[in-house]
């Protein structure tokens, strides 16, 4: 079938379209943002193995908001609005652009903070400047082909606007790094709530329930690549160390294990009904993704960590490695159940309870760590963590 991309207008998607799925240039778009995960976890895994904690986290919070806030800024946008016409091509490029821009300045980020000498966000913002001016120019296209809803498409660009202004001035005030923060804050509450007020009060742009259910799941499995990446590191640690034999097969089916684990866990109650039926729920639902996402490349890292220290590399101990994979895994298992079970009105006990039993396999890990089992063998223990939930859940899931 023959397509053009000439100018269209931009009047909105229509929010009952059926077979909507993510095409393939957002696929392609959604390329930079794998290389931007993937120098998070580097970067995360790099200061936990010099032993230096706050600043990795600190940064890596940073980082993984920045990223993600920029991803769905898009995301929602696009699903709303999606032309494909040679204009909206062209300003997904720009937006490209800017993304690896932002990319680039992540080093920059995790080295200010381990260092101590402020906060050099310099090229992040102007990653986001590009970013942002390609969302402005698209807010006001859409503005002018959407009547009915051109107060709420114009408040959106008016925000994104003033909030990068903002952005941009932190560079060159140089404020003391309390003053910076409690400014981080107060902008980030304008970028959070300001959309969800004028949504509430003029209404939402015509986002596809299905589709931006979609989106989220497929960010998430490249989120994922993270702790395939990570799985590769650990059994290349020991391989290293003692050859091939049944350790590095064993404990590298236990980190796939853990990864297709987590996966399985996220797509146990597909979202794209619910979001469809519960619109007013998705600022929750989207919100709460920040952490799913985190804290998968969390785990990742978690596992680039635990072959360092195999290898002699790291600075953080067998205990410390655990713990903060442990964590990251708790972190995931209980951000999934909250996101899907909480937010979208769909809560029980049962679930709760799941929830619960599925963080019984990493305070085992914890404790066989106590017990001077090897880190291999505990984050094999730990990888039995997301199937307790996934079992717990089929084995109560009515035969179609």
């Amino acid at each position: 079938m023959k397509t053009d991309h000439h100018l269209k207008r931009m009047s909105g998607r229509d929010v009952n379209e059926e077979n909507r799925v993510s095409t393939p240039l957002e696929l392609f778009f959604d390329l930079t943002f794998a290389v931007s995960l993937t120098a998070v976890a580097q970067q995360l895994s790099r200061l936990l193995a010099q032993g230096e904690i706050f600043a990795g986290l600190f940064s890596f919070g940073i980082s993984m908001l920045s990223i993600c806030w920029a991803w769905m800024n898009y995301a929602w946008f696009a699903s709303a609005y999606d032309t494909d016409d040679w204009s909206f091509r062209l300003a997904t490029m720009i937006h490209m652009v800017g993304v690896i821009v932002l990319t680039l300045g992540l080093p920059r980020l995790f080295e200010s903070v381990e260092k101590g000498y402020g906060l050099d966000t310099s090229v992040m913002v102007l990653g986001y400047v590009i970013m942002r001016s390609v969302m402005i120019f698209l807010w006001l296209r859409a503005a002018k082909h959407d009547p009915g809803r051109r107060r709420v498409l114009i408040a959106h660009a008016s925000v994104v606007f003033v909030a990068q202004l903002l952005w941009t001035l932190l560079i060159f005030l140089k404020l003391p790094l309390r003053h910076t923060l409690a400014t981080w804050v107060a902008l980030g509450c304008v970028e959070f709530v300001g959309p969800a007020v004028f949504y509430h009060k003029w209404g939402v742009p015509p986002w596809h329930g299905h589709h931006i259910a979609e989106r989220y799941s497929l960010l998430a499995i490249i989120a994922l690549g993270e702790c395939v990446s990570g799985t590769v590191t650990m059994v290349n640690a020991i391989v290293e160390l003692r050859g091939w034999n049944v350790e590095p097969i064993l404990i590298g089916t236990a980190c796939i294990a853990l990864t297709f684990g987590c996966w399985w866990i996220y797509f146990l109650n597909p979202s794209g009904d619910l979001l469809h039926a519960r619109r007013d729920k998705a600022f929750g639902w989207g919100y709460l993704h920040i952490l799913i996402f985190s804290s998968i490349v969390s785990i990742g890292a978690g596992l680039q960590v635990a072959g360092k220290y195999l290898q002699g590399k790291s600075a953080l101990t067998a205990e410390a490695t655990l713990t903060f994979t442990a964590f990251a895994v708790g972190i995931y298992i209980s951000s999934v159940f909250l996101t899907n079970y909480l937010s979208l009105l769909n809560w029980s006990w049962y679930f709760l309870s799941l929830c619960g039993l599925a963080i019984v396999p990493l305070a085992a890990s914890l404790v066989m760590r106590e017990m001077n089992f090897s880190l291999p063998a505990c984050l094999a223990i730990l990888a039995v963590s997301p199937f307790v939930a996934v079992i717990g859940y089929e084995a109560n899931r009515p035969l179609s």
